[in-house]
């Protein structure tokens, strides 16, 4: 009889720690699971709100330095090569002083793109591999907590060479005189990246460079700036 009493206890004891067991694990998994369905859940609003709204930021930024960089490069080269309309556009009078051709220096344009070109590529290359840091608190747009947080790192890398082309346009000066301005178009294609996404930017800037105040009637057909 004592026997069997103990048999029942220990056959009571062992389903209580097989039971306890049992439930030990059903906890470990479901405290896993809830992680797992926690973190995917947490990759999924951060991949669908967080990173299109950090790469509209960060594109923003990046755009504006990118046209700052191409337009600090033509203004640096124009001004330590201290190029002047003359440089560039070669005005051919007749007898009586009639403008009958404007030429232009090609070869001089053809060298201040390449310079411009080569330059302005390396400094995109250089500022893109820095990248440009947003913080989580500006991104989800609170105020309060804007400039904290952990950081997203947007990178730019240029994907395509810098072409450089020019234009050029006339406007009435007053009286028998025609202002003529020269404009410097520069051309790129960025790739933005973030830790989940990646997108390409277009880049185009139109910069003034030269302008001059010719004195008499200016044919239509003098110039051909453009190459069209």
């Amino acid at each position: 009889m004592i026997k069997l009493i103990t048999l029942i206890f220990l056959r009571s004891d062992i389903l209580k720690k097989i039971r306890g067991s049992i439930n030990s694990k059903y906890l470990a998994i479901s405290i896993i699971l809830t992680i797992v369905v926690a973190f995917n859940v947490f990759l999924y609003v951060f991949d669908k709100n967080v990173m299109p709204r950090a790469m509209e930021l960060g594109s923003a930024d990046m755009r504006a330095k990118a046209i700052y960089i191409i337009n600090s490069n033509v203004q640096k080269l124009f001004k330590d090569d201290n190029i002047k309309y003359e440089d560039m556009v070669k005005i051919d009078r007749d007898k009586d002083g009639n403008i009958i051709m404007m030429q232009t220096n090609t070869v001089k344009m053809n060298t201040l793109a390449s310079e411009i070109a080569l330059n302005t590529q390396d400094d995109l290359r250089e500022f893109g591999a820095l990248g440009f840091k947003i913080p989580i608190g500006y991104v989800v747009n609170n105020n309060i907590i804007a400039h904290y947080g952990p950081k997203i790192t947007i990178n730019m890398r240029p994907i395509e060479d810098i072409k450089i082309s020019y234009s050029s346009e006339f406007e009435s000066a007053g009286i028998n005189q025609t202002r003529h301005k020269i404009y410097l178009i520069a051309e790129t294609k960025i790739m933005l990246n973030t830790p989940l996404l990646s997108r390409d930017e277009a880049i185009r800037t139109e910069i003034p460079i030269l302008e001059n105040i010719i004195v008499g009637k200016v044919p239509e057909t003098s110039i051909n700036i453009d190459g069209k």
